[in-house]
Parts: structure tokens; C-alpha cells; sequence
């Protein structure tokens, strides 16, 4: 194979490269990456490395095999690096770490080479280029959960046609997927409408091994397969370049199978339709060379055709199947249905076709897990599906193996989800409910599977709801509606708005629950409104009632509300909170939207918004099924109670004899009455406890005393002595008095301190993040994450503890959640510091674990068990990791979000 820019990419043999330190030129200071790493013209025996950075720098490249020592391939000095890595093992894993004069930039990726006997499984994917919306983030997550050996793009990755977008809208969002699968592009009319493809070529490195050495089309295999990428912008009729190409090329492949990909779809029932122009050219050769599917995009939705010959429908295996895929997360368009259409809709999706020897699967996956459409072509023999194939190939099977898209957590042995915390199933020991299989307190189960009060969790309805509409609606208003609509066109935004000024104690977790009236592929993605003034109205689509309009919000009149409108109602479009999936008429949706509502007590507007000209209805609060209407569930951190009990006894004898009397004020943060002994017979009043996560039964017996406890604590002590003769009449009395409060701030004397976290990564086994404002953990093989904990509990005395939780935020990145929060440890090291600490030299983990917690998105809140491990006074040191190869991130003691607390309740 040939590859393009030899000057620009460094070529190292493996072999012939000696096992050296790390280059030891200048440090590389304040140099970064700005994009990348990420793979490309990978084959069996090599792969090309490619990243740039902020600051010119001596580009090298350090690769190893799994277990093995490493190689450092030098490149040139440059902002844009590109290093091939030659005289590879087929079949084998690598990783590998980018540097920039001589200093690691990230941590260590691993790559695995193609093997041409193996089986392998590629993912199709197109109009992905909607910067970073939930939708594609969504399918990109669904892309972490199913094996796959390389990606192939048919077009559309970014929006505007400009090479700088193509960092926002795709390297941004995918660069965890790009950094260990290569991806082979397919240029459209967006990457060549700027710059002629200038961007798109100087971005991607292919092959270019036509006659003509240009870089638009190309070819390469992959295991038993051989795949044609092509331009269909450039001219592709008989005699032209391209043509000649694939005339060539195909004819001169032996490969099992033949796949073809480009961007204008010529079978289409979709909103472009079919290019008949390329249809005509190019059909002749893939019936002549038996290509046995092509891929498509440019038509924003999922089409696949019955096998075709000469455009006319034959039996599987004896024409060519075409697949349009177009629904990788850009806004999706209606599609209906052809004579050649075996199977259409519009959704957000992925194409995944496994490969083993001459049987493949081609499927439809949506975000979800949900497999919409698949065929089976078989050539000779092969091996039948079976449950362990690591690929969900029967009926019955929710997963298989690493293929466990549709599971919230991993795979069973049985290819059945495993049971998992949040998976709606009460189906562990552990677990005393989950979600709506609740019977054991109904309406009352927490996020943690454990069973809440009353007190925890809340239902709130919408103080106001409405929707604005683009258009000759544009000043109407729909406050009294009984419905809120999203849509495309015209556009539709719903707003809603809930009071949270009575919820004084933190938000652990938020689901906003709505009723679908009429059914779109794409329910629409949930925005926060930085400003909650607006007033609902009275209005059915009236243009005289006083509510929220569309021109309130489109200040600028360009008929579309985005951040160039001065309206404070304009939704916060870079912090997606939800999307609430494809959704259908009569179904009740929920969305986590926690991270919305952590600005404390106060007023919320959520506002929603879909990418699809097939709008969602929703039920309004005016809806006349009150069951219906919107609904905010709110989870709430555990309220705790705290009793004071105070016996005084007071006792005075008459005498003449002088007596000493001594007076004082002590400053204290215990709620604990201090004793004090004066001259007069008052009796103490106590001050009730303002406190929670303790119990305390307080006795205090004064003799001869005034004991009047402070209420608030003062800054300063005095006492004072005298001797004075006095004389008084016996006295006996008793004042008891009890008071119960709830609060949320621990109790005073008993506080637990989180004094130190650091995270460890395997990747990078002598760095330390202790200083860093987040905290990992996640059980991807060779890219390990743990963190650490040392808390330090004060104030508990001899009073047992009832419980302790560790609680934790998770970042607010896009990627921060995950299918698994992870677990938690005790374990028995705590020497360790926070600034040393790394993955080398980690604390082992012998503790059995204590809890888990199950799925978790972006910003919320979740607590661990930690009660069985804290028994007093003392430090504790705990270790999280986790089972799942996704991951999570919480929040550190250095971040400027919520940080871990620990939440102590103690007894009287």
C-alpha cells in the first residue's frame, strides 16, 4: 500500500528501531495538545499516529506492545505531528503515547492491528456534525459499548463547510473513540464548499493510491474484505478518472467481500432523494464486480434496499444491498418508502456490519441499544451465531459479551443484562427497590436503590408552561394551551418553569417527567433558561394574550432564538442538560435533569428544543388528565433528627457561712450546655439543636446555680471569683426540656472531613494528580483509574454512629457519566499524600467493597455506604474503582463545583 503525504509523515520500523529513552530535548513547557491523538492508515503491519499542538515542538512517538518495552519513534519539529509506526504484528494490541520534545502529552491509548483471517466488526456512521449535540453524544457512548476494529464515515461530520469546525464537531466529541479506532472519511459537499476539500485533505490522511494520487478516493482491506471510498462530488461517469479507478480496483480485488462508500445516496426515499447520475455510472461496475453493499449518506435517516441487480430486486446474495445512513446526530428528516425500500426511518443511528468468514451481519443500532433492522448474507460456510460471539446475533439476546449497548451495565454470561442498580428491577440483595419497582415503598425509592421518606423525595408541578413558535405565530401566545410542542418547522421551543425557593437542602437527584401526544424520532434536548421572569399567559395561540412569545426571545427577527438574540429567555444552548430520546404517542418519558438544579433555592426554566422537522407534543400543565401533566421528581439529601433532652436539678441550702461563687460565658461549637455556678436559683434553660446527623440526650445538674446554657456561642471567656456571705431557704427543682429539629448540616462535635483525594492512572504509572480538579475511576484494561480518600471523623465520642455516606458530584462534562459510579473500599493504608501519590506507588486495595452506585450522568449527586467502615473518631482512608470500561468523573476537593463531603448521623 502507498500512502500519501511522505513528506509529512515520519515512517519508523518497529523492529528496526532501538528500545531508547525518551528524547531529551527541552522541556516542552507550556505546549498542548489541540487535537488528536488519533489513527490513521491502519493495515496489518502499521498505523500512522497524527496530533497537533499550540506550540511548535519535536514530535516523537512512543509505542510498545501490551507488556512489552517501549520504542520511540522520532518525528519532525512542528505543530502538526504525523508518525507512522511500521513492522507491526497483525492481530496484535499497542499502545502508544504522543510527546512533544520529549515529554508525554497524554496518557497511553492502545490500538490493535488488523488481522486478514480474524473475524472484525466495522461501524458505518454519517451526518454526525451537530457539534457535540446529545443525540450524537449518545450514539458515540453506544459506540464505547460494542467491539469494533475501525469506523467508516459517509459524510456530513461537519456543519459548515469550514476546517475549523471539524474540531468542534468531531474531534472534540470523539476523541476517545479516535485516539484507539481509525477512521476512513468519505468527502461531501460540506468539506469541499470553503476550501475546494483543502481542510478535509490536509485534516485526514488516505491512502491516495489512484492513478491520479489524489487524496478524495481510495481503497484498503481489512481482514477478508476490501473497501472503495469514493468522491461523488468530482465527476464519477464512464472515462473519468474515478470511474477508471474503480473499474481497476475492483477488478483486481479477490477479497470475501466488497464494500463501496460515498456520500451522495442513490437510493433514496428520503428528503434529497436518489442521485440518479451517479446511480447510472456507477451500478454497472458493482453489478459487474459483485460488490456486495454499498454505504451512503447525505439523506438524514436510516434506508436499506433489498439486494438489487441492474435496479431490480433479486435474491440475498445475488445483487447488491445499499445503505443509507444518515443519522449519526445531526437533525433528522422524514423518509418514506421506495419499490426498492427493504427498510426506512428516520432515527438517530449507527450501522455496525460484523464479518467472520463468510457469513456478515449488517444492523441498524440506535442510541438505545435497540437493533431497528439487519440482514444476514452468507458465502460457503460459516460459523453459526452463538450466545459468547460478542455480538447480539439471536433472538433472545440482550447483549453478548463486550456487544451490551442496550444494558445499563455490563453483559451477563447468559447474554442477559446483569443486574445493576437503576435497571428498574428489584433483581439484587442488596437492593431494597429500584426505579418503579418499588412495592416495598412505593414513590419512595432513591437513586441508590434504597428506600427514602416522604421527607426526600418531592413531586412539584409546573408553575407555568407554554411554547413559542416561529412563523405566523411568531406573537402568539399558548400559555393556556393544553400542550407543548418542539419542532423544526415551524420551530417550536417549550418552556417550563418549577419553584424550587421553599427546597433549602441539596438537589441529589431531578427527573422531569412528561406525557407524549404525538410521537418524533427525537423528543428533543432540554436546555436551562438563565432567567425564569417570563409569564405563561392566557393565550391559545393568541396574538393578544400576555405570555411568552416567539418575537420576545428572536430579538435580532432572524426567525431563529440563538445566542445572537438579547432576550434573557434565550436557552443556554452550551450546556445541554437531556435528551429525551425518540418517543411515542402515550408514552410517559423521564430525563435525569439533575445538573439543571444545583444553583440552590430558587426558580428553574427548562426549556426544550428538537432537531427534526417530525415535532413532539407533550401534555401541559393545563391538560385535563391531571396524570398527564408535567411532573419535577426530586430527590433530596436525607434529612436527619436530633433530640436535646436536658434534666436540671437545682438545689439551694440556707447558710451564713460565706460561699464562693464563680461566673463564666465559654465559647464552644458543641451544642453540648456547658455547667456554671453562681449565686442565684435560676433554673438553665437549653438551647434546642439546630444540628443533624446526631441524636444527643444531654444531663445537666446544677447545685446552688444559675446554668443558662449560651444559645449562641460567644468569641470570648471570662470568669470572676468572690466570697460573699449569704444566706437562703432550701430549694429542690427540676426543668426538663426536650426539642426536636431537622436539618442538614452535621451535627457540631461530630464532622467528617474529607482532608485529601488524588486519582491514579495506569496509563500513567509516576504522575500525580493531586492536584487536579477531578476524580476517576474506571476498569478499561491497561487504562485503569482509581481515587483515593483519607476522611477524618471528629466529634462522635462514645456515641455509636448510625450512618456515613461519602458523597460525590459527578464533573459536568459531556463524558463524565457513565453506566457504572462506581464502587467504594476501606482499606487499611492511610500514609499515603495527596501530592505523591501515583499509580506505581498506590495503596492496595484490601478492603472489601462497601457500596456501589449504578448509571450516573453529568452533574448529579450520589452517596456511597460508608457507614460498616466508620466507627468513631479516627481516619478513614477508601479507595473507588470500578468494573466498567466507561468510566466515571467526579468532582475533586480542588474543583470549583460541589466536592466530596461526608454526611455523619450519630446516636444520643
Amino acid at each position: 500500500m502507498t500512502f500519501r503525504h511522505e513528506g509529512r509523515i515520519t515512517r519508523g520500523s518497529f523492529r528496526g528501531l532501538v528500545a531508547a529513552a525518551l528524547l531529551m530535548a527541552a522541556p516542552a513547557g507550556a505546549v498542548t495538545l489541540t487535537r488528536g491523538p488519533y489513527l490513521q492508515l491502519e493495515s496489518t503491519h502499521g498505523v500512522t499516529v497524527v496530533w497537533d499542538t499550540d506550540a511548535p515542538a519535536a514530535c516523537s512517538l512512543d509505542v510498545r506492545p501490551e507488556g512489552g518495552q517501549p520504542t520511540v519513534i522520532a518525528g519532525s519539529t512542528g505543530t502538526v505531528c504525523a508518525i507512522r509506526a511500521d513492522g507491526l504484528v497483525p492481530g496484535t494490541r499497542y499502545a502508544y503515547a504522543p510527546q512533544a520534545n520529549g515529554v508525554v502529552l497524554a496518557g497511553e491509548e492502545v490500538f490493535e492491528t488488523d488481522h486478514p483471517t480474524l473475524p472484525f466488526t466495522f461501524l458505518v456512521m454519517g451526518e454526525s456534525g451537530c457539534g457535540g449535540c446529545l443525540p450524537g453524544l449518545a450514539l458515540r457512548d453506544a459506540m464505547y459499548a460494542t467491539p469494533v476494529d475501525f469506523v467508516l464515515h459517509t459524510g456530513g461530520m461537519i456543519g459548515g463547510g469550514l476546517g475549523a469546525n471539524y474540531d468542534p464537531d468531531f474531534f472534540t466529541p470523539y476523541r476517545t473513540l479516535l485516539r484507539r479506532l481509525v477512521i476512513w472519511p468519505a468527502i461531501d459537499n460540506h468539506d469541499v464548499r470553503a476550501d475546494g476539500g483543502a481542510a478535509w485533505r490536509s485534516t485526514f490522511y488516505t491512502p491516495a493510491n489512484n492513478p491520479a494520487r489524489s487524496e478524495n478516493y481510495y481503497s484498503f482491506d481489512f481482514g477478508n474484505a476490501h473497501v472503495v471510498v469514493l468522491d461523488t462530488n468530482a465527476s464519477t461517469s464512464p472515462g473519468s478518472a474515478e470511474h477508471t479507478f474503480l473499474d481497476n480496483d475492483l477488478r483486481t480485488s479477490t477479497a470475501t467481500w466488497k464494500f463501496v462508500a460515498f456520500h451522495d445516496t442513490i437510493y433514496s426515499s428520503g428528503s434529497h432523494g436518489s442521485d440518479l447520475t451517479v446511480r447510472a455510472n456507477l451500478v454497472p461496475l458493482f453489478d459487474k464486480y459483485g460488490v456486495d453493499m454499498v454505504f451512503m449518506g447525505d439523506d438524514h435517516d436510516y434506508e436499506r434496499t433489498k439486494p438489487l441487480r441492474n435496479n431490480v430486486a433479486v435474491q440475498p446474495g445475488a445483487g447488491t444491498v445499499y445503505v443509507t445512513t444518515g443519522g449519526g446526530g445531526d437533525q433528522l428528516r422524514p423518509v418514506g418508502a421506495s419499490s426498492f425500500t427493504a427498510y426506512a426511518e428516520s432515527a438517530f443511528h449507527f450501522t455496525r456490519v460484523t464479518v467472520d468468514g463468510g457469513r456478515l451481519i449488517e444492523q441498524m443500532v440506535r442510541e438505545d441499544g435497540a437493533i431497528r433492522d439487519a440482514i444476514t448474507l452468507v458465502k460457503g460456510t460459516a460459523p453459526p451465531p452463538r450466545c459468547g460471539d460478542d455480538l447480539v446475533d439471536q433472538p433472545g439476546e440482550q447483549c453478548d459479551g463486550l456487544d451490551h449497548v442496550a444494558c445499563p451495565g455490563p453483559c451477563a454470561a447468559d447474554c442477559t443484562c446483569a443486574p445493576v442498580c437503576g435497571d428498574d428491577r428489584l433483581d439484587q440483595t442488596t437492593e431494597a427497590c429500584d426505579g418503579h419497582d418499588d412495592a416495598g415503598c412505593p414513590g419512595l425509592c432513591l437513586t441508590d436503590c434504597r428506600c427514602g421518606d416522604s421527607s426526600q423525595v418531592l413531586r412539584l408541578a409546573p408553575v407555568a408552561d407554554t411554547y413559542i413558535q416561529a412563523g405566523a405565530q411568531a406573537t402568539a401566545d399558548h400559555g393556556a394551551s393544553d400542550h407543548v410542542d418542539v419542532d423544526l418547522s415551524p420551530a417550536d421551543i417549550a418552556y417550563l418553569k418549577f419553584d424550587l425557593s421553599a427546597v433549602t437542602r441539596p438537589v441529589v437527584a431531578a427527573k422531569l417527567k412528561l406525557h407524549c401526544t404525538n410521537a418524533s424520532s427525537d423528543g428533543g434536548t432540554i436546555y436551562p433558561v438563565p432567567n425564569s421572569s417570563w409569564a405563561e399567559g392566557s393565550g391559545v395561540g393568541s396574538a393578544s394574550g400576555p405570555g411568552l412569545k416567539w418575537s420576545d426571545v428572536d430579538t435580532n427577527l432572524d426567525g431563529k432564538v440563538d445566542a445572537h438574540d438579547a432576550s434573557p429567555f434565550v436557552p443556554d444552548y452550551t450546556r445541554p442538560i437531556a435528551w429525551l430520546g425518540g418517543v411515542l404517542v402515550g408514552q410517559d418519558v423521564s430525563v435525569d435533569v439533575t445538573a439543571a438544579l444545583q444553583a440552590g433555592p430558587g426558580v428553574y426554566t427548562l426549556a426544550i428544543r428538537n432537531d427534526t422537522t417530525a415535532g413532539a407534543t407533550y401534555a401541559s400543565r393545563e391538560d385535563l388528565n391531571q396524570v398527564e401533566r408535567p411532573e419535577l421528581e426530586i430527590e433530596l439529601q436525607a434529612p436527619t433528627t436530633t433530640t436535646s433532652t436536658t434534666s436540671t436539678t437545682t438545689t439551694s441550702t440556707s447558710s451564713t457561712a460565706p460561699t464562693t461563687s464563680t461566673s463564666s460565658t465559654t465559647s464552644s461549637t458543641s451544642t453540648v450546655p456547658t455547667t456554671s455556678t453562681s449565686t442565684s436559683s435560676t433554673a438553665p434553660t437549653t438551647p434546642t439543636s439546630s444540628t443533624s446527623s446526631s441524636t444527643s440526650t444531654v444531663p445537666t445538674t446544677s447545685t446552688s446555680t444559675s446554668s443558662t446554657a449560651p444559645t449562641t456561642p460567644t468569641s470570648s471567656t471570662s470568669s470572676s471569683t468572690s466570697t460573699v456571705p449569704t444566706t437562703s431557704s432550701s430549694t429542690t427543682s427540676t426543668t426538663t426540656t426536650t426539642s426536636t429539629t431537622t436539618s442538614t448540616v452535621a451535627q457540631a462535635g461530630a464532622v467528617g472531613t474529607v482532608e485529601a483525594d488524588v486519582k491514579v492512572h495506569e496509563q500513567n504509572p509516576d504522575v500525580s494528580f493531586g492536584s487536579n480538579a477531578v476524580l476517576d475511576a474506571s476498569g478499561q484494561a491497561t487504562k485503569r483509574e482509581q481515587t483515593y480518600f483519607r476522611v477524618r471523623v471528629s466529634g462522635v465520642g462514645t456515641r455509636p454512629v448510625v450512618s456515613a455516606r461519602l458523597q460525590l458530584q459527578v464533573a459536568s462534562a459531556f463524558n463524565a457519566g457513565g453506566d457504572s459510579g462506581g464502587r467504594i473500599h476501606r482499606i487499611s493504608a492511610c500514609g499515603w499524600s495527596e501530592l505523591t501519590t501515583t499509580w506505581r506507588n498506590r495503596p492496595v486495595i484490601d478492603g472489601a467493597v462497601l457500596s456501589t452506585v449504578g448509571p450516573v450522568q453529568p452533574g448529579q449527586v450520589v452517596t456511597f455506604d460508608v457507614t460498616s467502615a466508620i466507627t468513631g473518631d479516627g481516619v478513614y482512608c477508601f479507595a473507588l474503582d470500578s468494573t466498567s470500561i466507561n468510566g466515571v468523573k467526579y468532582n475533586s476537593r480542588e474543583s470549583s463545583g460541589q466536592r466530596p463531603a461526608v454526611l455523619l448521623q450519630v446516636a444520643p
